[in-house]
């Protein structure tokens, strides 16, 4: 059905290519978002100062069965668009990536994509629970109070922390033997610590990952969204690691009990270089030790990916000090701070009422 749906799009947007764009009418149609539209929706800009990962995976959204993209359409030109995104095996819906051209804000054309948002989530989705918005502080202390007001609760806010990045002024500053206990996790590796529930409540709050802007529940139906080619996931363990080959996972039982850190990161690129997203996970009172192992691990991780430079983001739990890992990154030679990066982000969440839903 999706295929059919974008072999219609598609052809609507060749006709309106051949057919001129100065169609009067300025109704905006509201529907689903192919590829044609990337170079419509790129004219909108970049949303957020430097970092914004739109450009780079757009067309992964499009091809995410997950997702379901929509833009806003005036005169045969997408001029907005927005995007429900299912996790949580489908019991959540995160709204994701919302952005309206310039010229068309104050409209009302957002309201009209989540009005379509929520039809396809009601007819598509219907066993989904919660509605999840995330927000960094600068649009959270804009619309905090619409969201409460609309019943959305504030689950978690998390500390977050931006460098500029330049790969020469690192190498000189790693120190190998500090990452030997870092070990990278595979699915497997994961899920079981999923499953180990004394264990995700030490570290994880409230069993959530809030990964860049995606809440995820601590449940392998996720796992798939932060281990790919684009995310890695590292942890140590005070257990013995003997059983470790390569740096790579199958952690034993007892490692899993005793990890005292686990970190997420993400990375695209953007017009200014790259854009690496780090999350840091420890438990109570971890260690400095610890925690300069993973953002070494982390940092050195730049040197593969980048010749150049790009910024560095990072969220951290409220059981870390933030000036613990300005202080470590100083030393790895990281020390600029970045101006387009608010000093936190919250994650905003709303019961759905299946029943009335559905009726």
């Amino acid at each position: 059905m999706n295929n059919k749906i974008n072999k219609l799009s598609q052809t609507f947007l060749l006709n309106c290519n051949y057919t001129g764009r100065n169609r009067m009418s300025s109704n905006p149609v509201i529907r689903r978002a192919v590829s044609a539209d990337y170079t419509d929706l790129m004219d909108i800009g970049d949303v957020y100062g430097g970092i914004d990962y739109f450009m780079a995976l757009y067309h992964d959204f499009l091809d995410d069965p997950d997702i379901y993209p929509v833009v806003a359409e005036v005169k045969c030109r997408a001029i907005g668009f927005s995007m429900n995104h299912i996790i949580d095996g489908g019991l959540t819906v995160s709204r994701r990536a919302g952005r309206v051209h310039n010229s068309h804000r104050g409209a009302g054309i957002m309201h009209l994509m989540t009005q379509e948002l929520e039809r396809h989530q009601r007819e598509n989705y219907p066993g989904v629970k919660y509605l999840a918005w995330c927000a960094r502080r600068s649009a959270a202390e804009k619309a905090g109070r619409d969201m409460r007001d609309n019943g959305y609760e504030k689950v978690i806010l998390k500390p977050t922390l931006g460098f500029i990045f330049d790969v020469k002024k690192i190498k000189c500053h790693l120190k190998p033997e500090i990452t030997s206990q870092v070990l990278s996790m595979t699915y497997d590796d994961l899920n079981h610590l999923f499953g180990v529930g004394d264990v995700v409540d030490a570290l994880f709050p409230k069993k959530r990952l809030f990964n860049f802007y995606k809440p995820f529940r601590c449940m392998e139906a996720n796992i798939k969204h932060v281990i790919s080619e684009r995310h890695d996931v590292f942890a140590t363990t005070s257990a013995p690691t003997a059983q470790i080959s390569e740096g790579q996972g199958h952690f034993t039982e007892e490692m899993l009990r005793d990890i005292d850190m686990v970190s997420f990161s993400e990375r695209f690129p953007v017009r200014h270089g790259l854009v690496y997203t780090l999350d840091l996970y420890g438990r109570d009172q971890v260690g400095d030790v610890t925690i300069r192992s993973h953002l070494q691990r982390h940092v050195g991780s730049l040197e593969t990916l980048t010749q150049d430079g790009g910024t560095l983001v990072i969220t951290y739990g409220n059981n870390i000090e933030g000036e613990r890992v300005f202080s470590i990154l100083r030393e790895l030679g990281v020390d600029e701070l970045s101006p387009v990066v608010d000093s936190w982000k919250v994650l905003y969440e709303k019961c759905v009422d299946t029943h009335s839903a559905s009726s």
